[in-house]
């Protein structure tokens, strides 16, 4: 196969805007397709050489396997290991525990299943997670355990049947993908079911180019080009890629490889030296770009800024040259006496096995969790704010179903932290109500079912929300509104919750004369405790500092303020309790550390199981709110 350095220059444009994207730099919003650019120039590739190797009649997958392991594993090893003593430092056991799994689920290449199941791409958690990338090798990986194979027989039944095989797989692909991003966007953004038709265009592009001189053409050049550039700063987190918008950038890099060649300008601008030098060493710059955003987000979670992520751009592009030349290059070598083949699947073998013991280690022993000390450990155990069994069996019942008073609440999690602090709550004492909880995901927004413009707040992907039920203004939901002694209203702060309160609760309180109260979510600021350093820095001076010095205060953002000022405003005059007051006072910020070095957050937002006493002890020192509840649902 001819040496063709647009490709290398190619893979440039895929890198630098992937890496800039994860560095937080807004104009590079599409940067993510950089991936899907890779796929169709691996697809290219590998199949080039598989043709070649099969009509030659050298085709053996014993040697596909070996340049794949040459290729992949070596500075995918060298990464892996060198972040392992990062998250010892910096990983909370939680995270550590997370980081476990993944160390496995790469070395056994089902890393995209593994991440499919735990996290969004796009969701502030999966910017902490150091090998979140490799879920594109992973299905690259998966391609080239399977491919070879079906290449092979197809072969058999002639070149035109092979090539119809493939392209009818990528067809189904694509209307898979179509339906994918509208049905389960997160599974069809990670699994290689939806992703196999980019691999195969590539694929199909080596079948016509096999066969066939094809001419450089400027135009055709000159506008795949202009297909792979547009979308990586027209596309964003709310584009549904892959699907057939993906289209876009995936026939570009076709057209490039098609017509790019020979004297154009696309070959010029490619080919160039800067281009090719990134695109040389794109495979080790596209592995350590993760992990050092990951731990830098880690580290530093309030300080990373676009300076700091400029910076480890140029980190990045040192470790990828260094990488390539003492890592690669070597690995790469088929003639070298050192790295021969049988040392090449021994070592690549030694390795798997011994980061996934590392991985399975971490898994284990819950995240290395020995590394903190004892009150370190009990903080930790403290930010726990998952919903327990209990939570999720009442979230769970449809209906009121015994003849004690009936207590209703909708929300989002924050109902849940107002559920759990009224169960731990003697004063409140549930054990004597029949309580119904009706959950709405915070991004589903908990308003009127007729809000006039809802579906402008909501993912056009996520039909989940779309057609949420039940929702406010649902005959089933306004039912259990009727029936129910009191009913209370707890949703995270947001432009549209927040403006449309005031509708909510008239609605609600038509339903249920002076038995509907809203209540305020809590905002404690910034607060992060997403490392163990962040840990760290809020609790070892807890012994010895009062709770009231500054460093368990912190001040909410001025977004936030105005929020609470401006639902206050519209609820004035309606039953609406204003909990943030517990923790915060005007001009002096919100506590999240109590007397005793216990968090009242772990987020910012939500609250711990202290916070949530707290809370709930406001509430009932709130004569309004105490008349309420012992007037709908009698004094325990």
């Amino acid at each position: 196969m001819n040496y063709r350095p647009e490709i290398d220059g190619l893979r440039s444009v895929a890198v630098v805007p992937v890496i800039l994207f994860h560095a937080g730099a807004s104009l590079f919003s599409g940067g993510f397709i950089g991936v899907d650019v890779f796929f169709v120039i691996s697809g290219y590739l590998i199949t080039t050489i598989l043709l070649n190797d099969i009509e030659a009649g050298r085709f053996s997958l014993v040697t596909f396997y070996e340049r794949r392991a040459r290729r992949i594993l070596p500075a995918l090893f060298v990464v892996m290991l060198a972040c392992i003593p990062f998250a010892w430092a910096w990983m909370l056991p939680e995270q550590m525990e997370e980081f476990g799994r993944s160390l496995i689920a790469v070395v056994l290449f089902v890393s995209n299943v593994l991440f499919w199941r735990e996290a969004g791409y796009f969701s502030p958690a999966a910017e902490e997670k150091p090998l979140l990338h490799t879920w594109s090798l992973a299905v690259e990986e998966q391609y080239y355990l399977l491919f070879p194979i079906l290449l092979f027989l197809a072969w058999r039944l002639g070149r035109k049947v092979a090539f119809t095989i493939i392209g009818v797989i990528a067809l189904i692909s694509l209307g898979l993908s179509e339906v994918g991003w509208r049905k389960a966007p997160t599974a069809n953004f990670y699994l290689t079911i939806f992703r196999a038709w980019e691999l195969f265009a590539g694929s199909l592009v080596a079948f016509v180019m096999s066969r066939r001189t094809v001419a450089p053409n400027q135009v055709f050049s000159l506008a795949g080009l202009a297909m792979v550039i547009v979308p990586i700063f027209a596309f964003d987190d709310t584009t549904p890629s892959p699907g057939l918008i993906t289209v876009v950038p995936v026939a570009g890099v076709a057209l490039i490889i098609l017509f790019g060649s020979g004297d154009t300008l696309v070959r010029r601008l490619l080919g160039s030296r800067i281009p090719v030098a990134i695109g040389l060493v794109s495979y080790s710059a596209y592995l350590w770009h993760q992990p050092l955003f990951a731990f830098a987000r880690l580290r530093y979670a309030e300080s990373f800024d676009l300076a700091l992520g400029g910076a480890l751009v140029v980190m990045t592009l040192a470790l990828a040259f260094l990488s390539w030349r003492y890592v690669e290059r070597p690995f790469r070598d088929r003639s070298s006496k050192t790295w021969t083949r049988p040392r090449i699947f021994a070592w690549s073998a030694l390795g798997m096995v011994a980061l996934a013991a590392a991985g399975l280690g971490a898994h284990l022993t819950q995240g290395f969790a020995s590394r903190l000390s004892e009150t370190e450990r009990a903080f930790v155990a403290a930010l726990d704010n998952r919903p327990d069994d209990d939570f999720r069996q009442v979230a769970s019942r449809a209906g009121f179903g015994s003849g004690k008073p009936k207590l209703l609440i909708i929300g989002d999690s924050f109902a849940k932290d107002l559920y759990e602090g009224l169960r731990a709550s003697s004063t409140a004492d549930l054990s004597r109500l029949d309580v119904v909880l009706v959950t709405i995901p915070r991004r589903c927004k908990n308003v009127l079912r007729d809000t006039p413009d809802l579906a402008a707040f909501l993912d056009p992907s996520d039909k989940q929300c779309q057609n949420w039920k039940p929702r406010v203004g649902d005959p089933d939901l306004d039912a259990l509104v009727r029936e129910a002694d009191l009913t209370l209203v707890r949703s995270a702060w947001d432009v549209l919750p927040t403006r449309e309160m005031p509708r909510t609760y008239d609605h609600l309180d038509a339903l249920a004369p002076g038995r509907v109260a809203f209540l305020e979510a809590t905002t404690f600021g910034d607060v992060k405790y997403n490392s163990l350093s962040a840990l760290r820095t809020r609790t070892e001076r807890v012994a010895d500092i009062d709770t009231n010095a500054s460093y368990t205060v912190v001040d909410p953002a001025p977004p936030m303020i105005d929020l609470i000022h401006q639902a206050r405003s519209r609820m004035t005059g309606r039953a609406y309790f204003h909990v943030n007051d517990a923790f915060c006072e005007a001009g002096k910020g919100c506590r999240v550390i109590d007397e005793d070095g216990a968090p009242l957050t772990p987020d910012g937002g939500h609250t711990t199981a202290r916070g949530e006493t707290i809370m709930v002890e406001k509430l009932f020192d709130m004569p309004e709110f105490r008349r309420m509840w012992d007037t709908n649902l009698g004094s325990p």
